[in-house]
């Protein structure tokens, strides 16, 4: 099943990554998780997942941060990565400086978090974008 699209959740809140994988893993994404950014930087270097959703306010490393280290490694750097924040007031400023392509504001309802999801990386399996159904087939 390694077809199927990989999300990096980003979160130093246990509750909050595991809201998140659920939903994604719900709607059918592969979805690793991180609890801190330096975590997040290693894995996303090792497994260049999909799309990653990134909390911003973390401790010893922020999102922001974080997302910079991605931008600037040629091995990350076209990952798309999502700002996740119920701070986006407090990091308005250095979030519309960043690499984030989108930023979704906690807490985000499963319908918001997979629409923004979906409309960066697609369905969760690339044969359901070219028309098939979830066991493959053309419909």
């Amino acid at each position: 099943m390694h077809d199927t699209k990989l999300v990096l959740v980003v979160d130093d809140h246990a509750d909050e990554r595991a809201i998140t994988r659920i939903v994604l893993e719900h709607f059918g994404y592969r979805v690793s998780t991180a609890s801190s950014a330096d975590e997040a930087l290693r894995f996303a270097r090792d497994r260049r997942p999909d799309l990653i959703v990134m909390d911003i306010m973390m401790p010893d490393m922020d999102g922001v941060e974080a997302i910079e280290h991605l931008a600037e490694d040629p091995r990350t750097a076209q990952i798309p990565v999502i700002a996740y924040t119920a701070y986006r007031d407090v990091y308005r400023d250095r979030l519309d400086r960043s690499h984030f392509v989108e930023t979704l504001e906690k807490p985000a309802g499963p319908a918001r978090l997979l629409a923004v999801v979906a409309d960066q990386i697609g369905s969760p399996r690339a044969e359901l974008e070219a028309g098939g159904d979830a066991n493959g087939r053309a419909e």
